[in-house]
This record gives C-alpha cells, sequence and structure tokens, in this order.
C-alpha cells in the first residue's frame, strides 16, 4: 500500500549507537510548520514506496540524514 501522506524528501535515521539504518528510509512529511520523520519505507523493491524513493533519488534528489544541520 502506497504511503498517503505528502512526501517532501527521504531521511535516513541513526540507530542508538548512531549508526546509519540501511534496511529502510523514512518519508519527509509536514507536520504543521515543520518537517519531521513519517511512514518507515523498507528497502524493498517490490514496494511501490521504495521504487518511488528510487526514482526520486534517480531524479538527482539528495536524502537527508535525521538530526543533521547544515
Amino acid at each position: 500500500m502506497a504511503i498517503n501522506e505528502q512526501i517532501y524528501g527521504y531521511y535516513k535515521m541513526k540507530n542508538e549507537a548512531g549508526d546509519l539504518i540501511e534496511t529502510s528510509i523514512r518519508a519527509k512529511v509536514k507536520v504543521g510548520s515543520s518537517y519531521e520523520p513519517g511512514p518507515d519505507i523498507p528497502r524493498d523493491s517490490a514496494n511501490m514506496d521504495w521504487i518511488n524513493y528510487e526514482k526520486w533519488v534517480s531524479e538527482g534528489n539528495t536524502i537527508e540524514i535525521f538530526g543533521d544541520s547544515g
């Protein structure tokens, strides 16, 4: 099932040790006047949300690391 929210980009998340989680990404959604991690998108080539993410990257977009500034 595809995510129904407006997506403003994507985040990579870190685990408690500070390492990037490589098995999934998170949609970037707007909450009020700020942006926050939305639904988790598993790294699965059969998942339509993952396919949309790969298309977004192929169009020249760059994923953000959640919590990193600058």
